[in-house]
């Protein structure tokens, strides 16, 4: 078992030998991951195009388009707090199919989140229950009250309100429509989703590797369940630095703790700059253009 990094100039030695690995990263592997990552955006827009022709079955949506704006959304997320991105992914389907209202598109990419909730969540408690899993905190009773006020406030506020949003709710419920069709809702957008969270964790188990630890299929579920959990934080591009602080508790049995902030923090830069770069080819497929100033120009005359 390893003991934890202390304070001190030993610390800033552990650090320095740990972001050394850098130069022995395995470049077949940081391939591998790459491909993974790029199939798992490939899911989840299949995904996402699914629920927009069933909430706007009159409309096309080309997968291709729903790809290249789910893309787009992905890289404004990694360097833009408050989920910027998600902005992005609406203008460009309100672009692909003019006139879809903003609720549906908000709608789908819900239910797509509430899928990754469910699955995260199954993963920690599975994770949880096992000798190398993390400790799952026990709500309290306040917590518990506290959520169920939250929940309570939020329903009496759209019961009260519902008049004013009897517009949004339908779109909401137009947005909803595979749900009507359990066997569809399964077939065209949980099992494309279920596609994309694993293709996630095969880029943490394969980049974990790349940077030698030795890791094993639980760590990288962890990892997953971790990024996630990180990038909810609005605050924070790509959830930077709470990333890795939570990386370190995750992995507290796999390796030390300067070594796995040199893997969170060189996973996260390549995972971002690969975001970036194909967001940016994206838009610029979008926008057909190939100069950087158009894809601005265009994206501001949208």
């Amino acid at each position: 078992m390893r003991h934890p990094v202390v304070m001190g100039d030993s610390t800033l030695d552990a650090m320095g030998a740990a972001f050394a690995r850098f130069d022995n990263v395995d470049g077949r592997l940081v391939v591998l991951a790459i491909i993974c990552q790029l199939l798992g955006s490939v899911c989840h827009a299949r995904a996402w195009a699914n629920l927009l022709s069933a909430a706007r079955p009159g409309s096309r949506f080309p997968r291709g388009a729903v790809l290249c704006a789910h893309l787009a959304g992905v890289a404004g997320n990694a360097v833009v707090p408050a989920h910027a991105g998600d902005a992005a992914k609406v203008m460009l389907i309100r672009r692909i199919a003019p006139g879809t209202p903003v609720a549906t598109i908000v709608t789908t990419l819900v239910m797509l989140t509430a899928v990754d909730v469910v699955l995260g969540g199954s993963a920690l408690l599975a994770t949880a229950s096992t000798s190398l899993g993390p400790a799952v905190p026990h709500p309290t009773a306040t917590n518990a009250l506290l959520a169920a006020g939250v929940a309570v406030a939020a329903g009496i506020g759209v019961y009260l309100a519902r008049r004013r949003l009897s517009g949004v709710l339908t779109h909401v419920r137009e947005a909803a429509a595979l749900l009507a069709d359990p066997r569809r809702f399964f077939r065209e957008a949980v099992t494309w989703q279920v596609g994309a969270w694993l293709a996630r964790v095969a880029v943490a188990f394969v980049a974990l590797h790349a940077f030698g630890l030795p890791a094993s299929l639980l760590d990288a579920v962890l990892v997953v369940v971790v990024t996630g959990l990180a990038g909810v934080i609005p605050f924070l591009p790509g959830g930077v630095g709470a990333q890795q602080a939570m990386l370190v508790y995750a992995l507290h049995r796999t390796a030390s703790a300067a070594s796995v902030v040199a893997f969170g923090v060189g996973m996260q830069l390549g995972v971002t700059l690969v975001d970036l770069t194909v967001g940016v080819i994206a838009l610029m497929v979008t926008f057909r253009t190939l100069a950087l100033r158009g894809v601005l120009r265009a994206g501001r005359a949208a």
